[in-house]
């Protein structure tokens, strides 16, 4: 005879949180399942079944069973938490951080909370309350890379450039290979003219995760700066060929392409920035510039009333294509 009540109830939980512990997450709903068709009143029951669910990226539902997994155990920090989760998942932000600040007043030392109460603020647009959740997780766990990352993106929100690439230096001491943190570090010195710098974090970035299509970008851009162009091109088609719709490794590769006076092949890039993106003033304005110097001063005219009607502001457009429409001739054929 099988067991039974609570008995056979915690068997199921213990299997289903196994099964979930090996990936078989569908499984382990299953078995969940049959665990509250015998006690439908038991949390820890509803709490493994999200779990499932959230793995499974089942988010609405997930988080209809954790808040039944809430009501049955109100004092339940970590069913809070995941509720704030899964809210966060699904972009409900003000929403997600109510349940995190419910889960960090039942259990304020709960380091995984405080980290996500920062990145809701984050998204949240608040960004000097976001440092604050930041700095508590430092205060309990001073060693999380995480939370020293966390920390660095915001203070680079907040313009505060020199504290960021600082925070991003405590977290690659304590996790060198910390690829996001390498990239990021990359961007702020980037946008603080410290090419040097800025290619020695983006190499970084690379070496951890070679894949990774935004830091080939970044490397491309750091070398046009730098005046290297054909090492620019080779780093902008490496990320083309991780990722052949990525606009901005495009536009990179125009504008060395342009540089290195390779018009023609400049020109495909820039127009295949336009179909990614039909909407880039910038790809539309350097289009005209590369059709105006190859004397193709109609389709220059095209591209710069493209740039018009989308930044009706733009005096450097206006000016060009005034130059453009008066070296047209009348036999010229766009």
């Amino acid at each position: 005879m099988e067991p039974s009540g609570n008995i056979t109830v915690d068997a199921w939980i213990a299997e289903g949180n196994e099964l979930a512990a090996q990936g078989r997450y569908e499984e382990a709903v299953v078995l969940f399942d049959q665990a509250l068709a015998l006690d439908p009143a038991h949390a820890a029951v509803w709490y493994g079944k999200g779990n499932a669910l959230l793995s499974l990226e089942r988010y609405e539902e997930a988080l209809a069973v954790f808040d039944r997994a809430t009501a049955l155990s109100p004092d339940d920090a970590s069913a809070c938490y995941n509720t704030g989760y899964v809210l966060g998942k699904l972009e409900r932000y003000v929403e997600a951080l109510a349940a995190t600040d419910r889960a960090i007043a039942l259990a304020p030392r709960k380091i995984s909370a405080w980290h996500h109460k920062g990145y809701l603020l984050e998204k949240l647009g608040r960004y000097d309350e976001a440092l604050e959740a930041y700095n508590q997780e430092i205060a309990l766990d001073s060693d999380s890379s995480p939370a020293w990352f966390g920390k660095g993106n915001v203070l680079d929100k907040l313009g505060r450039a020199d504290e960021a690439i600082l925070a991003y230096r405590h977290a690659l001491a304590y996790d060198p290979d910390y690829g996001p943190a390498w990239y990021n570090k990359g961007c702020v010195l980037e946008t603080e003219q410290r090419y040097e710098e800025a290619l020695e974090a983006y190499d970084e970035a690379i070496r951890c995760d070679p894949d990774d299509p935004d830091a080939w970008t970044g490397r491309g851009y750091v070398l046009e700066a730098l005046g290297r162009y054909e090492e620019a091109l080779a780093a902008h088609a490496g990320a083309i060929r991780l990722d052949p719709d990525d606009a901005t490794a495009w536009y990179g590769k125009g504008n060395a392409l342009a540089e290195l006076g390779r018009s023609e092949e400049a020109l495909t890039a820039y127009t295949r920035v336009t179909e990614i993106e039909p909407d880039d003033v910038d790809a539309w304005y350097a289009r005209g510039l590369v059709l105006h110097q190859l004397g193709r001063y109609k389709d220059a005219v095209a591209a710069y009333d493209r740039v018009l009607s989308l930044d009706p502001e733009n005096t450097c457009a206006r000016d060009n294509r005034e130059t453009a429409q008066n070296k047209q001739q009348p036999y010229e054929v766009g």
